[in-house]
């Protein structure tokens, strides 16, 4: 499960990374067809699905996926602290839900019980 875990905070911070240049490319007006941030942005979304099938292909899903869930976080307090986008208590309360979900789906994720 560990392994599900850790590959699913890769691919959050990837996903991240590739919605970080998508932003960037909008504010620095770049091209919405081809620049330099969405090549960035490319490279950055590109391992995510090789990273999902490698996850996924060891039977581990639920802590691989819920642990992805993260980007939402990263994303928005990306979005907050660099971009100045406003985050009202309504979306603090609901990353606050998905990181408790996160927190139930990995720690009920362990080897079944009798």
């Amino acid at each position: 499960m560990t392994q599900a875990v850790l590959l699913g905070l890769v691919n959050a911070f990837l996903i991240t990374a590739g919605i970080f240049f998508q932003k960037l490319n909008g504010v620095k007006g770049g091209s919405a067809v081809i620049s330099g941030w969405l090549a960035l942005s490319l490279l950055c979304f590109a391992p995510t699905f090789w990273v999902g099938n490698v996850a996924i292909g060891r039977g581990r899903v639920a802590p691989f996926l819920a642990t992805s869930a993260l980007f939402y976080v990263f994303t928005t307090t990306i979005a907050k602290v660099v971009f100045g986008e406003p985050v009202g208590p309504r979306v603090a309360a609901g990353l606050g839900l998905i990181v408790v979900g996160i927190a139930l789906v990995v720690s009920g994720a362990g080897p079944t019980r009798p």
